[in-house]
């Protein structure tokens, strides 16, 4: 898989492979009215590409006040009371500040918020690999791979186990996709 910037109709900012993991996680919704956010607007080219290839409601999120505009708003995704106060989606997608606590701070905060069926996404997980976002000692990578023992969760009332106990589904997470720098976190 290549690594470069795409050049769609527009200069869109994303990888490459992410579109090619959003068409096959978002593929049973390219018909549907859900509700989008994407936390992290910075040019903008992210809400243009869900605004010209879904029909989806799309809202953006960031902390600099330069992006405000129509559908913007405008907030730290480290502070959970700004998180907590943004209203409902279908679909979340973290591609905000990258650092290791905003990713898991705005992943605890929001997918609860999620409905069922609701898709969580991270972006970016790369800077996990890369110590200037080393800001807690959990890396995100490691946090989302925890979430998959979650999915286990009803093994444990199988005998066989022999007294070992699995990870609660706290979440109530349905699946978790990986893809290279991404995350797909589906909702129960």
């Amino acid at each position: 898989m290549e690594y470069r910037l795409q050049k769609l109709k527009k200069p869109y900012m994303k990888f490459d492979n992410y579109y090619v993991a959003y068409k096959e996680q978002f593929k049973k919704y390219e018909t549907l009215k859900l509700r989008l956010l994407e936390i992290g607007v910075q040019s903008g080219s992210s809400l243009a590409y869900w605004k010209e290839n879904y029909p989806f409601d799309v809202w953006g999120a960031d902390i600099d006040p330069k992006c405000a505009g129509h559908q913007v708003i405008i907030g730290d995704q480290s502070k959970v009371e700004f998180l907590e106060s943004l209203p409902l989606f279908n679909i979340i997608i973290d591609d905000g500040g990258h650092t290791m606590q905003q990713q898991q701070i705005t992943f605890q905060t929001l997918f609860p918020k999620l409905p069922s069926g609701g898709i969580y996404v991270i972006e970016d997980l790369h800077t996990s690999f890369w110590p200037k976002f080393w800001d807690i000692s959990t890396k995100t990578t490691d946090y989302a791979k925890d979430l998959t023992d979650t999915l286990h969760e009803e093994a444990n009332n199988i005998t066989r186990l022999e007294g070992q106990r699995m990870a609660r589904n706290q979440f109530g997470i349905a699946s978790v996709h990986f893809y290279p720098s991404l995350v797909f976190i589906h909702k129960k």
